[in-house]
């Protein structure tokens, strides 16, 4: 069973559109929300909901004080 060229390009669109911001924080190695916010607005990544409830559990880690 093979899919045409045009199921797979809508394939491929949906997934760009369901991918979200936190994705993106930890692609570009958890660079701030502002960062992505700008990336967005010059359309130089896909445009997505940031959340800013949700925090990464990386950069929560990183940021305390080691004893």
């Amino acid at each position: 069973m093979s899919l045409s060229i045009n199921k797979i390009s809508n394939i491929s669109s949906f997934v760009a559109n369901v991918e979200c911001s936190n994705m993106w924080h930890a692609r570009l190695g958890h660079v701030n929300l502002n960062s992505i916010k700008r990336m967005m607005s010059l359309n130089l990544i896909p445009k997505a909901s940031i959340d800013l409830k949700q925090k990464c559990e990386t950069c929560i880690q990183t940021k305390q004080p080691r004893n």
